[in-house]
């Protein structure tokens, strides 16, 4: 069957062609995973016969597709980018002046090439490295920030854990997931990686497995004022605590908790947003329980729809503390992770 059209097509594998100079076509047919890319047309029309036809021409791009057939590659040089829009060099960039300098595929700019990323063209006005430089040729590729784009030194991966001390039919799997998850961290992952706990029910449990004692240690309080240690005693290296770690488990598995009608939730937040910014941020990992988290005004739970048989619905919405509490955890570099135990579901609203 012969193609009555000049216009471009998607083979059978749904990879995308366009019209290009002959010495263009070996760097730009492949770039875009089949995953990553569909448009909505096979054959893609002139201007005027799109207008004619009012057919809508679009093209889907997935952010981070994954190819299985290839290794995303990773660049750990200096990260080429245009003086003007601030775009990353890429396979659709034309080089000009022998290599000397480069144009913009978005903004169209002219920009000189550094020094160090120097290579001469050739006969077809390719670089003659082009096939070394992932990024001029693959579509997706992994950069390795340098230090220019750090706004500070990087922290050590900090994980804090604030565990509400529910029933052991509930908190036993809990215990047993952070285990397996400490273990897999302390093999492959960051040595300088830093770890804390700290309980609740009624009462605030302090964990200090700092390395300065011998077994872990636990200051329970009912309402907070001050920690009972300066703030270095309750985030340690996972490294140094893991002689006080199996010790902890232990309590932690066979502590009972205080059924009460309120939880300490909300007084523990606020400093522990003041521990999480002398850490250098980190990851908040917070396992709850309660229905009643304290008091707090702005938290409202329907228990009208829970006297009627209805699910309850916890509503965060409008809740000033937590906006607050996402400013500053957002300016200490902390996100939170917030995993809800119950035996009935719950919609939670924020």
């Amino acid at each position: 069957m012969r193609n009555q059209t000049n216009y471009p097509l998607s083979d059978d594998t749904g990879q995308i062609y366009k019209q290009i100079p002959n010495n263009e076509v070996e760097i730009l047919q492949d770039i875009v995973p089949a995953t990553g890319l569909e448009i909505s047309m096979k054959v893609i029309p002139t201007k005027d016969i799109l207008e004619k036809s009012s057919l809508i021409l679009g093209v889907s791009i997935v952010h981070l597709a994954s190819d299985n057939a290839k290794v995303i590659p990773i660049n750990n040089q200096t990260i080429v980018r245009c003086d003007k829009c601030r775009a990353y060099i890429n396979p659709y960039c034309k080089f000009q002046e022998n290599g000397y300098k480069w144009q913009c595929a978005l903004c169209n700019s002219v920009n000189l090439t550094p020094t160090h990323y120097y290579a001469p063209l050739d006969k077809s006005g390719l670089r003659t490295d082009r096939k070394e430089k992932s990024e001029l040729i693959e579509g997706t590729v992994d950069f390795v920030a340098t230090k220019d784009y750090y706004s500070r030194p990087p922290s050590p991966p900090t994980y804090f854990f604030l565990i509400d001390l529910v029933p052991k039919s509930h908190l036993l799997p809990c215990i047993q997931a952070i285990k397996n998850a400490l273990q897999e961290i302390s093999k492959n992952g960051d040595p300088s990686t830093q770890i804390g706990f700290i309980l609740f029910d009624e009462n605030i449990y302090f964990v200090s497995l700092s390395q300065e004692f011998k077994q872990p240690k636990i200051f329970i309080q009912n309402q907070i004022n001050l920690f009972p240690l300066p703030e270095k005693y309750f985030i340690s290296t996972l490294n140094d605590v893991q002689d006080n770690l199996p010790a902890f488990f232990e309590f932690l598995s066979k502590v009972e908790p205080k059924i009460s009608e309120k939880t300490c939730f909300f007084d523990i937040l606020g400093p522990i947003f003041e521990l999480m910014k002398v850490a250098g941020g980190g990851k908040l990992i917070i396992i709850q329980s309660h229905d009643k988290l304290g008091e707090n005004p702005h938290l409202k739970v329907d228990n009208q729809s829970a006297a009627a048989g209805k699910n309850k619905l916890l509503n965060i919405t409008s809740n000033y503390f937590i906006e607050q509490a996402s400013l500053i955890t957002g300016g200490s570099l902390t996100t939170i992770d917030l995993f809800i135990i119950s035996n009935n579901y719950k919609v939670i609203l924020i």
